[in-house]
């Protein structure tokens, strides 16, 4: 632990991989080590004096999780852990098919149904705006989310490569579209992200001006990908897309992200028409480098 016993920097395994419940210390604000690989963990007890847990940290195996009456920063209600107002689900780790989410609720954290393996019914409350990063990435028996009209932020990762689940979204939402397994933005000019595996190749819309960055990651069937005249930008949007073969990227686009292509493995033509050097980074995280661009004008 810190010298103040505010933070633990370490718990032998030789403690831990035999425990059924631990207990965080008393004093303890942020717990930053992780719980995840022990697979006997099923009871976790939290003290008054946690602010901070990071989900990810918690076993997906664990049954319970106590709060001590006096936490005035966190709280445990129908099998789903919360900040004290439940605003933000921290972690829901219910074996049921089912969740009571409450009607408070505005974000759900990364990882927050990461506990949660068996749920197959999901109804997200109407306060909800935000979604977060590989939220569902773990609820392999989720096949149908719907996502509300208030909804603002969402996470391209946030069913990460889950794709067995049918996303559809209000029609009232502001703020986003899905059409064909596709979420962007409500105007169709920025591609958010792919909400189906890709086989072979794949065509952008026309009116997308914008590719977020992890929009088509871990895409590693998509063998070709046409993009439309008129795009502008693209992200760091091809990583670990390691059956993309070639990439021809038209003479609008300004703005390549710096690790676009990383873990792209067989990536053998990056084919723009610019002029040399009109876009900075290049080779953009591509594995075999810069001779593997080919400038046109």
């Amino acid at each position: 632990m810190t010298y103040d016993k505010s933070s633990i920097l370490f718990i032998s395994n030789k403690i831990l991989s035999n425990l059924s419940t631990f207990k965080i210390p008393d004093g303890v604000v942020n717990f930053n080590v992780s719980l995840a690989k022990y697979s006997k963990l099923e009871n976790l007890i939290i003290p008054a004096s946690l602010k901070l847990i990071e989900p990810s940290f918690i076993p997906s195996n664990i049954n319970n999780i106590q709060v001590d009456s006096n936490n005035k920063y966190m709280l445990v209600e129908n099998d789903c852990l919360y900040n004290i107002d439940k605003t933000n689900l921290i972690l829901c780790f219910s074996k049921q098919e089912s969740v009571n989410l409450s009607n408070n609720l505005k974000i759900l954290k990364s990882y927050c149904f990461g506990a949660a393996p068996n749920i197959t019914n999901i109804s997200l409350p109407e306060s909800v705006t935000t979604i977060s990063g590989q939220v569902f990435s773990s609820t392999k028996n989720l096949h149908s989310l719907h996502i509300g009209k208030n909804v603002k932020s969402i996470a391209p990762l946030f069913i990460y490569t889950n794709y067995q689940i049918k996303v559809t979204i209000d029609n009232q939402n502001p703020y986003y579209t899905i059409e064909d397994d596709v979420l962007y933005s409500k105007d169709k000019t920025t591609l958010i992200t792919i909400l189906k595996g890709i086989y072979g190749k794949y065509t952008v819309s026309n009116s997308v001006k914008k590719i977020n960055s992890y929009a088509f990651h871990n895409q590693n069937k998509m063998t070709e990908i046409e993009l439309p005249d008129g795009l502008i930008e693209i992200g760091d949007s091809f990583n670990y897309c390691s059956s993309l073969l070639e990439i021809h990227i038209p003479k609008t686009v300004e703005k390549i992200g710096n690790n676009c292509f990383n873990n792209a493995t067989s990536l053998n033509s990056i084919v723009i028409d610019k002029s040399y050097g009109e876009i900075d980074g290049s080779p953009w995280g591509a594995i075999k480098g810069n001779r593997i661009v080919e400038w046109q004008d």
